[in-house]
């Protein structure tokens, strides 16, 4: 029962953190990059942490994926209704999360493509590099990567396949793990990491020094940026929790306390 729970004990954490720290809690992270030697460790700091972000999505949807869709299952039968699937809607569209995908895969390439291209002029020789085509491969790795990485987390949405008889024993042992709690649990690590860092940037939006609305432009300007701002940052992290979660009228209300500090700051001014 916790299981289905996860997204509103994480929204909740949030809140606590918005009323019991500052915003900026999570600069150590910010402190990190900004503090690094030089140029270079600071590119290589922050393509790691973008490449964190760009996998723990997908290895969380791959490890959740079973247990909550057996789940879904179990809580259909007690209600007596054929099936319940997860929509993810209009609010959770792929377009809009293969956008942020590819701005995170170009944020990995400018900070570890120069470590790949320090490789090429051993494997390709130095012309190859001079001429500009080493840039080519790492675009169009950042496009496919981005699709099927988007691909990877909307198949959570699709309940799994029935097991096949006469399958390896080695695919056995993968899909028995998967169906187990131990692999939950580390879906649900995988998603609470990538809203840590995800809250990073958010909380660093929320940060900005904002003045108090003036009009009703004002108004209209500013809410458009936090949805905007919150369909690029805040829903990504937790769509796994929110597509399941807000049937319920509960989910919505720690949702909407979770970005009660962002919306504060933007409408009444302050840090």
């Amino acid at each position: 029962m916790l299981a289905s729970y996860r997204g509103s004990i994480l929204d909740i954490l949030i809140i606590a953190a918005n009323l019991g720290l500052d915003p900026r809690a999570t600069g150590w992270i910010i402190a990190q990059v900004r503090d690094a030697p030089d140029e270079r460790t600071r590119g290589v700091l922050i393509g790691i942490l973008a490449a964190l972000m760009f996998v723990l999505p997908a290895a969380a949807a791959v490890l959740k994926r079973r247990r909550t869709h057996a789940r879904l299952a179990a809580q259909a039968k007690a209600e007596g209704v054929e099936s319940i699937r997860l929509e993810p809607g209009c609010l959770f569209s792929p377009i809009v999360y293969l956008a942020v995908n590819l701005v995170l895969g170009s944020a990995i390439m400018t900070g570890l493509g120069p470590l790949l291209l320090g490789l090429a002029p051993l494997l390709l020789g130095d012309e190859f590099l001079d001429s500009g085509l080493a840039f080519v491969p790492l675009i169009l790795l950042v496009v496919v990567a981005s699709v099927a990485q988007t691909g990877i987390v909307y198949r959570y949405f699709q309940p799994p396949e029935k097991p096949r008889r006469g399958r390896s024993q080695e695919r056995a042992g993968i899909v028995k793990f998967l169906e187990s709690p131990a692999s939950e649990l580390l879906g649900d690590a995988c998603i609470f990491v990538t809203t840590l860092l995800f809250q990073t940037v958010w909380l660093t939006l929320a940060s900005t020094p904002f003045t108090r609305v003036t009009g009703v432009e004002d108004v209209v300007g500013r809410l458009f940026f936090v949805i905007f701002a919150a369909l690029l940052v805040y829903f990504p992290p937790r769509m796994l929790y929110l597509v399941e979660e807000l049937r319920r009228p509960a989910a919505r209300v720690t949702l909407v306390l979770a970005n009660a500090a962002m919306v504060y700051r933007l409408f009444m001014g302050g840090p």
